[in-house]
């Protein structure tokens, strides 16, 4: 319902304003409208509900302010009414005003009526005549209590945001300076906001396993550095036994040459000497064919050393024969006296020849029995011989073949001495390439070492235990190493 109560100021309505003031009547935004003396002439029923001011109530007065505060203060209306804009930034958190006289703001307002907190948008603007006077004031009101709660929850939770970041800021900055100080005992033990809790327990875990983990380098590197000092050592070990073992297979090798040398020249020697003894064999074959013959010549001459001596049986009986013919001779002429005298004297002559022929005859055949006894021997003496010179070329032969084999043995020697020279040259180059490798892997060695020990160094810029903790066993062992 549309009421205007009139004052002196008041000015009489025309058909059309009265026809404006009902289509504001019908609006649903909150409005409210001052005459030129300060007076409420216009309170909308979206007004009333606003505020619980009706409009019965507040329509003719100036106390439209007790639907707003719960004590007098000017409304955006009365500041745009009197000209004292400069007011409203004492009374209005948000405000701004434009070259036409409108004045806007924004402002937390206790409704005492309603018992309501309400964050209204004013904005109040003048109506003027022909002649630029101000006639009315128009305010409207917009409530922008759940927008701006939403802001204030916003900014609340924003604040709340913040906080929670800085504090987690703060957190991780305090740990990340202990990490860049190498310090990985360090925890964040103080609780995070819920929903960065699993930051913190993260960091931490994260922490832990860096600790964890470089704990495990510092363990293997002091295990490599041990390891590597021992291999240093066994590599050294190895290079010098290499070294001699290389000159002792230079030494070996030499001494090999020589042996080689000795053997070619045995087994020239052999060679050499197996022919001797093959001309020793054929010499004493022939040898034993000429003593074969020799016993048959001898025994030729002994079968006609026997024909002789029977020969020289029978002369030896001619001559007995022939003394006892002479015997009877000289016997007959002794009985023919004188005339038988001349016949006895060759019967004797006859006689002392024939004795002499028996003489001869026995003596020839001693000769001969001894020349046949002689004979006989040498017969025998020959045999043994070629008897032995038989044995000998048996000898011979089995020494010739004895020497073939030495021969053959000492080719074989000389070949495989040759190879086994060969071997150890081979073995004397490759015992060089290893002592060469040796003193690379010492070298490789003691830089893995260097290495270990930069890296153990690095490790201990970090600190993985707590103060007074005791390192492990197996890191103090290598330390202790």
């Amino acid at each position: 319902m549309f009421s205007i109560r009139k004052s002196k100021d008041a000015l009489p309505l025309s058909k059309d304003a009265g026809m404006l003031l009902a289509a504001l009547q019908q609006i649903s935004v909150p409005l409210f409208v001052l005459g030129r003396d300060g007076a409420v002439v216009f309170w909308n029923p979206a007004c009333a509900e606003l505020t619980g001011l009706a409009a019965a109530e507040v329509i003719g007065t100036k106390e439209h302010w007790k639907g707003f505060y719960p004590a007098p203060r000017p409304c955006m209306a009365d500041l745009v009414l009197s000209g004292n804009g400069g007011q409203a930034g004492q009374l209005y958190a948000q405000n701004s005003g434009g070259q036409d006289g409108r004045m806007s703001a924004e402002n937390w307002c206790d409704m005492p009526l309603t018992g309501r907190r309400r964050y209204l948008g004013i904005d109040a603007g003048p109506i003027r005549d022909a002649e630029g006077n101000t006639v009315f004031v128009v305010e409207t009101l917009k409530d922008m209590t759940s927008a701006k709660q939403a802001e204030l929850d916003l900014a609340a939770e924003r604040e709340r945001v913040m906080g929670a970041q800085a504090a987690v800021v703060t957190a991780i900055a305090d740990g990340l300076r202990n990490l860049s100080a190498g310090i990985l005992t360090f925890r964040i033990t103080r609780a995070l906001p819920a929903e960065y809790e699993t930051l913190r327990v993260d960091f931490n875990n994260s922490i832990e396993k860096l600790q964890r983990t470089l704990s495990r380098i510092d363990q293997d590197a002091q295990h490599v550095l041990a390891a590597t000092d021992e291999i240093a050592r066994a590599s050294g070990d190895l290079s010098q036994r290499t070294e001699r073992q290389a000159a002792s297979l230079e030494q070996t090798a030499a001494a090999v040459e020589q042996i080689t040398a000795t053997v070619r020249t045995t087994a020239q020697g052999a060679a050499e000497a197996g022919a001797a003894v093959s001309q020793a064999e054929a010499t004493a074959r022939h040898s034993a064919t000429v003593l074969e013959d020799t016993v048959a010549a001898m025994n030729r001459i002994e079968t006609s050393s026997n024909k002789i001596t029977n020969i020289i049986g029978i002369i030896d009986e001619i001559a007995f024969q022939t003394n006892l013919l002479a015997l009877n001779a000289g016997v007959e002429a002794a009985r023919a006296g004188d005339a038988g005298r001349g016949f006895a004297v060759v019967a004797t002559e006859v006689r002392a020849l024939a004795q002499r022929s028996a003489d001869a005859a026995r003596e020839i055949k001693s000769l001969i029995l001894a020349a046949s006894g002689e004979v006989k021997a040498g017969v025998n003496l020959v045999d043994e011989t070629g008897k032995a010179l038989q044995r000998i070329g048996g000898e011979i032969g089995t020494l010739s073949r004895l020497m073939g084999d030495i021969t053959a043995s000492a080719r074989e020697q000389a070949t495989g001495l040759a190879e086994v020279n060969a071997a150890i040259s081979e073995m004397d180059h490759v015992t060089q390439q290893n002592a060469a490798m040796a003193e690379q892997a010492t070298a490789g060695c003691r830089n893995l070492s260097d290495k270990a020990s930069r890296l153990s160094g690095l490790v201990g810029e970090f600190r993985i235990r707590q103060p007074g903790e005791a390192a492990p066993a197996g890191a103090d062992a290598m330390h202790a190493a």
